[in-house]
């Protein structure tokens, strides 16, 4: 990989990345820079340029943020050279993902700053507590519910409980399918079409009764024995509780209903209203704009490496639980936490931003 040399910097970082960043993020960049970063810059791989200057530009806004708390006490906001930044950086795909860390690390850098620095809160004005913590946005089927409750249905019908595995995932694999190709059908149509796809792989005779009985018992899947009480821990530390399911909001209520936790939810969506299933990046969108938040307010928990590599990529922090079958996939966008259940994913969100 192409290297700059030192004596050509200037020239270089210029010819290299001006189509990334105007020419005022690039001064206030370099003149931000500590001795030890130029020369970073200086050496660096070309493809490297743009998350070193990034790095420059946080050491500058945590700056102004420390002196915007204590003239205001007010709670963080976006700057014009931070937002003219984000616009920028829409054009380089390796870009993009360098501001969502950054944008990510001065969000988590301005919690601790408010914590360890309460005396900045006057004149009667607060920083709410829950409004520094991330939106918790829960995948449903099988992160909360348990997906092997299923099996009796495939043992029935394919005289094998293992059917089961096959059948989610050729469900996920054709929903993906389909999104791809701007088709958009409900998630329980797929599913009951991918079941008459194997049936006929194997002649087997499919009834409408044991479709029925496929979507009674999608629809009544017990949650996992840690969800109720961690549920429980995270309202109760402060942060906002909601759904993000492949599922319509009519099989979706009906799960939640069903395993007694659907009222430990302050807000619930469905890919359906987005028309677009995960990992779209439009489906993760329909929830920002349903809330009118930025990315950044939002973290996934998903026991599905997809789902999370598609919050990820959208901006969204995002955390792995590890159920039966599924665990972290060493390429591609990687989990910020990951826990064997929910209830260790809670105590590390908590402690977190505690």
């Amino acid at each position: 990989m192409q290297r700059v040399n030192h004596l050509t910097c200037q020239g270089a970082i210029q010819n290299t990345i001006r189509p990334l960043f105007t020419r005022k993020i690039l001064d206030l960049s370099l003149s931000t820079m500590r001795g030890v970063e130029k020369a970073a810059l200086c050496s660096a791989p070309t493809a490297n340029l743009e998350i070193i200057l990034l790095r420059a530009m946080s050491h500058a806004r945590e700056g102004k943020r420390a002196r915007r708390h204590e003239r205001h006490g007010e709670r963080v906001t976006l700057n014009p050279v931070h937002t003219r930044l984000r616009a920028s950086l829409s054009r380089s795909a390796n870009a993009r993902h360098a501001y969502r860390e950054y944008e990510r690390a001065t969000l988590f850098n301005s919690n601790r700053l408010n914590a360890r620095h309460p005396s900045l809160i006057h004149r009667g004005e607060s920083i709410s507590r829950s409004s520094r913590l991330p939106y918790i946005v829960f995948d449903v089927n099988e992160t909360l519910l348990n997906l092997q409750s299923m099996e009796p249905v495939f043992a029935r019908i394919f005289g094998d409980k293992h059917v089961m595995r096959l059948w989610f995932t050729n469900l996920i694999l054709y929903s993906a399918a389909l999104t791809i190709v701007n088709f958009y059908v409900p998630f329980t149509d797929i599913g009951a079409a991918v079941m008459q796809m194997m049936a006929d792989t194997r002649n087997i005779t499919i009834t409408e009764g044991d479709k029925q009985y496929l979507n009674d018992m999608f629809a009544t899947m017990p949650p996992y024995r840690e969800v109720p009480g961690a549920l429980r821990k995270l309202r109760a530390a402060g942060f906002t509780l909601c759904t993000l399911t492949d599922n319509t909001l009519a099989v979706q209520t009906r799960q939640l209903e069903n395993g007694g936790i659907v009222n430990l939810f302050n807000h619930r969506f469905s890919a359906d209203g987005a028309g677009y299933h995960k990992p779209s990046p439009h489906a993760y969108a329909y929830v920002e704009r349903q809330l009118k938040l930025p990315a950044s307010r939002f973290c996934l928990i998903a026991c599905h490496t997809w789902d999370t590599m598609g919050a990820i990529s959208a901006g969204w922090d995002a955390a792995l639980i590890r159920r039966p079958y599924n665990d972290v996939l060493s390429v591609g966008p990687q989990p910020h936490i990951l826990g064997d259940n929910l209830d260790d994913v809670a105590n590390q969100l908590i402690r977190r931003y505690k």
